[in-house]
């Protein structure tokens, strides 16, 4: 079954959708593309959530689709999770308290993504990202994502950052 609408529906994968039949559901529902929360659960939890996007069964007529049978962008993900986990005001640790150093540092990092995937971006007048990628139809609908960039003492490495640069991954 081809969907016809110009939006996609993204969905975050967390511990309160990781069984088969809610993902069937979500796939049912209109979900065009699953991405993982790391921020809750462990490794194991991860690798099992992981398994069940890439194997899943037929919903609809129609199977799941993905890259040639392999993560596109995992590894490159990762890396920039990596390098955002060092804006930290007590490294090794992640501290990254609003409108702090550390804050504009990554803003700046994920700025700079976000320009060399094709998006015009800049910080507005409260220190947040805008990123914006332009369609080629004026008319087109608009997606929207977002999340945030600062964090709680002590905080995990993908908390926040992930739905950022993971969206940035989209375009």
């Amino acid at each position: 079954m081809r969907r016809t609408r110009k939006a996609k529906i993204i969905a975050t994968r967390a511990p309160a959708s990781s069984v088969e039949a809610q993902i069937c559901a979500l796939f049912a529902a209109g979900v065009d593309v699953f991405r993982l929360n790391f921020s809750h659960g462990t490794h194991a939890d991860h690798a099992t959530r992981l398994a069940s996007i890439r194997s899943p069964p037929r919903v609809r007529g129609r199977k799941f689709e993905r890259e040639g049978g392999a993560m596109r962008f995992g590894t490159e993900l990762m890396r920039q999770a990596d390098v955002l986990g060092l804006f930290s005001e007590d490294t090794p640790r992640v501290t990254r308290t609003y409108l702090s150093e550390q804050h504009k540092q990554a803003g700046e990092y994920l700025i700079g993504l976000m320009r060399r995937a094709g998006m015009t971006a800049g910080f507005d007048a409260l220190g947040n990202i805008v990123g914006r990628y332009d369609a080629s139809d004026p008319g087109a609908p608009v997606v929207m994502t977002g999340s945030h960039q600062d964090s709680v003492r002590n905080a995990g490495k993908y908390d926040g950052l992930f739905g950022i640069i993971t969206a940035i991954a989209c375009v």
